[in-house]
This record gives structure tokens, sequence and C-alpha cells, in this order.
């Protein structure tokens, strides 16, 4: 999941509705304005709901510039793999 936001000071609140809409999410790290989450897909869970949860947020807040939900890449899958290993 990554959040374009038009400016840093409102990520607080942003980041406290993606944990309630998204509570199986790991935030990776805020960048200024953009935001990165890993969020656990779970058995069950079908991507076109969570993309129109998604939308229903950037909705709520009209200071979401751009927003994106996309699979984790190979190398990502693989990488997050090795972590666990360790």
């Amino acid at each position: 999941l990554i959040i374009t936001i038009a400016d840093q000071y409102r990520r607080e609140v942003l980041i406290s509705s993606i944990k309630e809409i998204f509570p199986v999410c790991a935030e990776k790290g805020p960048h200024s304005t953009c935001l990165l989450w890993d969020i656990t897909k779970r058995e069950g869970d079908r991507w076109s709901e969570m993309y129109g949860k998604l939308c229903q947020l950037a909705g709520r807040f009209p200071w979401i510039l751009d927003y994106s939900l996309t699979q984790t890449t190979l190398e990502g899958a693989f990488l997050q793999l090795s972590q666990r290993e360790k």
C-alpha cells in the first residue's frame, strides 16, 4: 500500500485510520508525504474489497493525493522469506 498526502502534518490521522481499516498491516516507514505499508492478505480477503476500502478512505481525506494497492513483487517475497529465516 502506498499513499501520497499533501503534507506530512496530517500523517498521524491517516496512520490510525489505515490501522483501523487494515488491522493486519505493518508500516514500512514514513517518507515525508509518501507512506508505505505491508498489508497481509488473509484468507477470504479480496483485492477488490481492499481497494474499495482504500477508495472510501481517499474520499474521506481530500488531502490524499494518490494511492495504490499492489501485490508484493517476487523479489519482495524472497526478501520477506529470507528475513523470517534469520
